[in-house]
């Protein structure tokens, strides 16, 4: 929350000092990039589990920036990756359900986030805010809580503008949508467990124009 109402800020604090470029400037700076990032996955539960149960995950995919002012650009990208098994860490009651999603099996997604960046001349730095859906593909023969599931979230992050041909950046995604949800019976009362995905990804992008 803090870092969404810092970025709104930023937004009204730069829009009085920004000039809007000429359509035909726009256009010709739509920018394609190829996208390459590893992240490390989670789970955030509520109640917090004893674990988080930590995941590797890869992707790649294209992407596209189209500048709206001098400092202000929208980015989307449509990514395919992959997110890995680990090792189970054993049962863990209520628990034992992300255990086995993370350990069981690899599992295949697709992601399209759309983001709005505000790039700061000084120093070269971008910050960008948005939304995130991500699609786990089906798998018939091993069926659990991602086979075949969407889900939104919030995406934050920092661009690294020091480059020419290419931008690094670092991602942060909260997800929204409960991925898996339950109730159990606690020392006195029937309580409620969910839990959500979460990851930071380091990325790397290719501009394919300038």
């Amino acid at each position: 929350m803090r870092t969404t109402t810092a970025l709104i800020f930023l937004f009204f604090c730069l829009k009085g000092k920004t000039q809007s470029l000429p359509d035909d400037h726009l256009g010709k700076n739509i920018r394609m990039n190829l996208f390459a990032g590893i992240s490390r996955a989670t789970f955030e539960s509520n109640p917090s589990a004893p674990s988080k149960f930590p995941t590797a995950e890869f992707r790649l995919g294209v992407g596209i920036n189209k500048p709206i002012s001098k400092v202000i650009e929208l980015r989307s990208r449509l990514t395919i990756g992959t997110r890995l098994k680990r090792e189970s860490i054993g049962q863990l009651v209520v628990y034992s359900r992300l255990d086995e999603v993370a350990s069981n099996r690899n599992h295949y997604f697709y992601e399209m986030p759309v983001l709005i960046q505000f790039n700061l001349p000084h120093p070269k730095l971008g910050l960008n805010i948005g939304i995130n859906y991500r699609f786990f593909f089906p798998n018939n023969e091993q069926v659990d809580l991602l086979t075949g599931r969407g889900e939104i979230g919030i995406i934050t992050g920092i661009t690294f503008l020091h480059f020419s041909k290419f931008d690094l950046g670092i991602d942060y995604y909260m997800g929204i949508t409960e991925v898996f949800s339950a109730t159990y019976v606690g020392p006195t009362s029937i309580d409620r467990f969910s839990a959500t995905n979460n990851f930071m990804t380091l990325r790397v992008e290719y501009k394919l124009k300038k």
